[in-house]
């Protein structure tokens, strides 16, 4: 199935599928969530998978829930606002998702505020950015790359939680703005709903991931250094 746009409707829909907050009511138009919402979805990420293969073969890139697409039904464990459903939607593209806690990815995502796109951690391990500050201040091959390559862009923006107070004072402002960071992310914005109904918007997230491709590379060898938490086995 090619990827031909989403229709507005799919804003539309998430939104008022959230105000019903039944799930009698999402089964009674599961019909609109596989047309407006699931099926655009499956279809973007079936022709992303080359592109995004073509940056790190080690991607999960299988165009199911749960793999590259988020549920939208919200965790009934986390939930404290009493709504069931998401009213976002996103794919994204990481490695062994299900292997490691807070790996970073590409990731494209669309509400009520309009649509995202980019790269980086949703929330890093203090064990990655440790990691990611020791190969910054070695001024790492790998991390200047990074750096040129954002700062040769104009979409993205470089986003994540500061430090009240700079941890490097004496580094230079080009650096601390990676060093003083809790997190970090690389991300663009938009309201562009006409480019959001077209078949445009593949080229355009694709064109925009290879940019941040060198990122990926910095921030996987970041993934390399640092202690990871394997998941639990169970005994018995």
């Amino acid at each position: 199935m090619a990827f031909e746009g989403f229709c507005a409707q799919a804003m539309d829909f998430l939104i008022e599928n959230r105000l019903q907050n039944s799930k009698e009511w999402f089964e009674e138009h599961r019909e609109r969530y596989e047309a407006w919402v699931l099926r655009p979805m499956r279809a973007m990420v079936e022709e992303l998978t080359p592109t995004m293969l073509d940056i790190d073969p080690e991607f999960t890139v299988e165009p199911k829930v749960g793999r590259t697409i988020s549920r939208i039904f919200r965790d009934v464990r986390r939930v404290k606002d009493g709504f069931l459903f998401r009213d976002e939607m996103w794919i994204t593209f990481m490695r062994r998702k299900r292997c490691w806690e807070g790996q970073p990815g590409f990731y494209f995502g669309f509400g009520p505020d309009g649509l995202a796109y980019g790269y980086g951690y949703y929330q890093a391990t203090p064990a990655a950015m440790e990691a990611m500050r020791g190969m910054i201040l070695r001024k790492e091959p790998l991390f200047v790359q990074a750096m040129d390559a954002f700062s040769r862009q104009t979409c993205f923006c470089m986003n994540g939680e500061r430090y009240k107070r700079s941890r490097f004072p004496d580094q230079p402002p080009d650096l601390r703005d990676w060093l003083d960071r809790k997190t970090l992310s690389f991300d663009c914005r938009s309201t562009d709903m006409d480019t959001f109904c077209s078949p445009r918007l593949v080229p355009l997230l694709a064109d925009g991931f290879r940019q941040l491709a060198p990122l990926h590379a910095f921030f996987s060898a970041v993934e390399e250094r640092r202690p990871h938490r394997q998941p639990a086995v169970s005994q018995g």
